[in-house]
């Protein structure tokens, strides 16, 4: 799967509002409740939102992003407690060394991007740079939303306007977005994608447990095929 594009950043990523930024900070700052849990690794970590905001409540956090803009602007900002650095997922050992984090965040899809042999791969890099009785947040979509939400939509966001064509096969989500403002520009990713109960086990493969299944960044929200997107919270060995 390729990066996301500047446009994208641009239309959905930069968009968000920071009340909800801080709502969402805070359903992770619930399951991450220090000092038991200070270090954090944020992996594709985007605008840095969300490191940013949890650097400001006192998190050392460390944010990978693979677009290197987004690594610099990141730190042109001088967020305090964040170190940003530029890294593939693929190879979080290069982009996260020394001892592991007592939590690992990867927030909003950019998780399963690959072929099965990659993906697992790259969950076994999240896995590993957790320590032994730290956590693992993921916030996904639920595939059972996406199965019964298929084919085109027209979009307008913050003026910008555009179309969206979603297919699937199998497992596998794909997104195609086309800007009216930018021809030139066509995003197109696919990811594999799962309902909760699978995830959970799949994640079990890999010696995690599950703590807590949420949708709306809401500790008392079950995921629900009616909502696009589910945050699950692993333990490492316990």
């Amino acid at each position: 799967m390729p990066g996301y594009s500047s446009v994208w950043f641009d239309v959905f990523a930069r968009t968000i509002p920071e009340p909800q930024t801080r709502r969402e900070v805070d359903f992770l700052a619930k399951f991450l409740p220090p000092p038991g849990f200070h270090r954090l690794l944020d992996v594709a970590c985007g605008t840095g939102r969300h490191a940013r905001e949890l650097g400001r409540r006192g998190y050392a956090v460390r944010g990978v992003e693979l677009d290197e803009s987004l690594v610099a602007e990141n730190r042109a900002r001088g967020d305090a407690q964040v170190e940003y650095a530029a890294g593939d997922m693929r190879d979080l050992a290069a982009a996260a060394p020394g001892r592991p984090f007592d939590a690992v965040l990867c927030l909003w899809q950019s998780l399963f991007g690959f072929e099965d042999a990659t993906n697992e791969r790259v969950f076994h890099g999240l896995v590993s740079r957790a320590r032994e009785g730290g956590r693992l947040l993921l916030d996904l979509y639920h595939r059972g939303f996406f199965e019964h939400r298929l084919g085109e939509r027209a979009f307008d966001r913050d003026g910008v306007r555009g179309v969206e064509r979603k297919s699937m096969d199998g497992d596998r989500l794909t997104v195609r977005l086309e800007y009216a403002q930018r021809p030139d520009v066509v995003d197109t990713y696919t990811w594999r994608v799962f309902e909760p109960e699978e995830l959970a086990r799949y994640a079990g493969s890999f010696g995690l447990s599950l703590v807590a299944a949420c949708s709306e960044f809401d500790a008392t929200s079950r995921p629900t095929p009616d909502r696009p997107r589910m945050q699950l919270v692993f333990a490492k060995g316990e």
